[in-house]
């Protein structure tokens, strides 16, 4: 206590005298720190840092071009040394030994392997990709080690989950009913394809903390399935039962203005799969009353922009943007078939040559080609 209390004198003269720029990055590098410090000795704090600093990290990168993401990249490096480490002493391996370990292995590899594909147009491109493609999939033996011992680490970091995904769908209902915030706003009319992609039947598609309302859809559709999971199938108090489900009603709430039909698809595709996993009678009765009411609810005719979008999720002969989507699918395929190995990692795919993502095409939509997969 007393080094902190000498230590706030200089650092109040330095955030008085830098400037409110070099102040506040001064007090976030003093503040993370001795947290970055701290995951390197405990690894479930170290996942919880991760899951914070990514939805931190997404929601910052609208409004700077710093490299805020090595942050997340530091955590994994703090993390995994910390591991490796302790394992000098433990040598023990078994929370790695699993069939789902083999899987993430066999992925790391092949995408350290597209190093060496030959139709490969930068090697700097697959540098820069395999970053998000491949070292962020260490996360998956960190938790396997966090967790390998305790449930009660478990059943934090799935709270923290369900707590960060709540907060996001509650903001993601103050942007739609009090608004964005003057920096949202401008960031999102600041680019016209962007606000293209925003602005739809007469109003914004929201994004919450995330980068686009498409990412922001997806979670809150399997958030949801994930709290109605919990609700028909845990043995919980009544007053955790009626959380869940004021959490799921707010999920699909707010999923509902993203105007994402991939999320539309996964609710009933989640709740299929789930009721015929686990072939309860309740479940299935209640499946097959909601899957009559969600037929009518599709078949409903509708003025509003909203509903439209959720019914044509499930009618997409008759969407445009699907048609799109499937006239791409069949330019590219020429490419993707004489090219098994794709075009490397962080190349394009343009018309049928692969170029670079600065390449331009006006009669071609810049298409990612990561691993040759249409």
């Amino acid at each position: 206590m007393v080094v902190l209390l000498l230590a706030a004198l200089p650092v109040a003269w330095l955030l008085a005298t830098l400037g409110l720029k070099t102040g506040i990055i001064l007090y976030l590098v003093v503040l993370g720190l001795p947290l970055v410090a701290f995951c390197f000795f405990n690894i479930t704090f170290s996942v919880g840092m991760m899951l914070a600093v990514a939805v931190m990290v997404v929601f910052g990168a609208k409004y700077t071009g710093a490299p805020i993401g090595t942050l997340l990249d530091l955590l994994i490096l703090v993390s995994t040394v910390g591991i490796l480490l302790r394992q000098i002493k433990e040598r023990n391996w078994a929370f790695a030994k699993h069939p789902m370990s083999t899987m993430v292995l066999i992925w790391l590899y092949y995408n350290i392997l597209q190093v060496l594909n030959p139709w490969a147009e930068s090697k700097m491109a697959w540098l820069f990709t395999v970053r998000s493609v491949a070292v962020s999939l260490f996360v998956y033996f960190i938790g396997a080690y966090a967790f390998k011992n305790s449930k009660k680490d478990l059943f934090f970091i799935l709270k923290l989950i369900i707590g960060i995904c709540f907060v996001g769908a509650l903001y993601g209902l103050k942007q739609q009913y009090f608004g964005f915030s003057a920096q949202e706003q401008a960031w999102i009319m600041s680019d016209k394809l962007r606000f293209e992609l925003y602005y739809q039947w007469g109003m914004l598609r929201i994004p919450s903390f995330c980068y686009d309302p498409t990412t922001f859809g997806i979670l809150m559709a399997c958030f949801a399935m994930f709290c109605i999971a919990l609700l028909v199938s845990g043995q919980l108090r009544t007053s955790r039962k009626i959380v869940l489900a004021l959490m799921a009603g707010c999920a699909l709430w707010a999923m509902a203005f993203t105007g994402t039909r991939t999320a539309f698809a996964l609710v009933p595709i989640g709740a299929v799969c789930y009721a015929g996993m686990i072939l309860n009678g309740r479940v299935l009765l209640i499946s097959g009353i909601l899957t009559v009411l969600g037929a009518g609810f599709v078949l409903k005719s509708t003025s509003s922009g909203v509903i439209y979008r959720i019914q044509s999720a499930f009618n997409p002969s008759k969407d445009d943007s699907m048609n799109l989507r499937l006239g791409n699918q069949k330019k590219i395929q020429p490419y993707i078939q004489s090219h098994p190995f794709g075009g490397g990692l962080g190349s394009w795919v343009c018309g049928a040559n692969a170029l670079t993502p600065t390449a331009n095409s006006p009669n071609f939509p810049m298409i990612p080609a990561l691993c040759g997969w249409p």
